[in-house]
């Protein structure tokens, strides 16, 4: 199972180009990291263009209307993603560890993770990652804790209403795969045949 590290996931530059997809997934981009630094030196602005979203890793086109978030579409997009990734309602055997989603219907979703030591934590859109919930007790079971956030000066409040899944996710890094923008899929096709000649 992963292990909660604050210093590796709330460095300024990994926690402004990661989101909760990405830390569900316990995989940095590097790449992200570098790009995003440039761009924060230019125009010391965030990296939200940066935030990993479901189904571009797998060539989709991105989810441009948030009221079309359901967890059926989510859902796809995740495993369309991830190959080795599947749903469960069982434990996951010791190659993987659990994930979960939640939804705010018709505005934005949410993932989760479980960690080494039997908690789970999480981490909001480019915010610090935590293993408390909105009313900062420590999350024994995501679907038991607090998923209600109010609005603050910076950010509108959400409720992560809806559970949607839960994922057994490979512990190998090269099993996961995440975007943030939408792959060619004509690259990955010529990249096959190449590979077969």
């Amino acid at each position: 199972m992963p292990r909660f590290n604050k210093k590796k996931w709330n460095k300024n530059i990994t926690q402004k180009s990661h989101n909760c997809y990405s830390y569900m997934l316990d995989k940095v981009n590097k790449k992200y990291v570098k790009i995003c630094k440039k761009y924060k030196k230019k125009t010391r602005k965030n990296c939200n263009f940066l935030k990993a979203q479901p189904g571009l890793y797998a060539g989709m086109d991105d989810v441009e209307r948030r009221e079309k978030y359901t967890c059926n579409l989510l859902n796809r997009r995740v495993l369309a993603d991830n190959k080795n990734i599947f749903t469960t309602k069982n434990k996951c055997s010791k190659a993987y560890y659990k994930g979960m989603l939640f939804l705010h219907p018709k505005n934005t979703y949410h993932f989760y993770r479980q960690d080494d030591d039997g908690t789970w934590s999480h981490k909001d859109g480019l915010n610090n990652s935590t293993r408390r919930d909105s009313k900062r007790k420590f999350i024994h079971d995501p679907k038991k804790s607090n998923r209600k956030y109010n609005s603050t000066k910076k950010e509108k409040g959400v409720y992560y209403s809806k559970y949607c899944n839960t994922y057994c996710i490979p512990k190998s890094k090269r099993k996961k795969h995440f975007s943030a923008f939408k792959r060619n899929s004509t690259k990955k096709k010529r990249r096959k045949i190449k590979k077969k000649k």
